[in-house]
């Protein structure tokens, strides 16, 4: 399929450094994911995280995502 080539081939001419940042990216990302899962959970199910630790996490998870945008 020319689609799939197209997609390997451009993967193969991205630079070093841009690799770097993708992964850069994606890492950051993942952390902010899973930070965020106790938020969604005491969402779901209400007081099985502390009010606190939700606070703390949602914080963090703004702020990453401020840095996101930011960057």
């Amino acid at each position: 399929h020319p689609y799939l080539f197209f997609i390997g081939k451009s993967y193969f001419n991205e630079t070093d450094k841009q690799k770097k940042e993708q992964g850069k990216a994606l890492l950051i990302d993942t952390i902010k994911v899973l930070i965020d899962l106790p938020v969604a959970f005491s969402f779901v199910y209400p007081g099985t995280v502390p009010p606190k630790v939700v606070g703390a996490f949602g914080t963090v998870t703004s702020a990453i995502g401020i840095y996101q945008l930011w960057k």
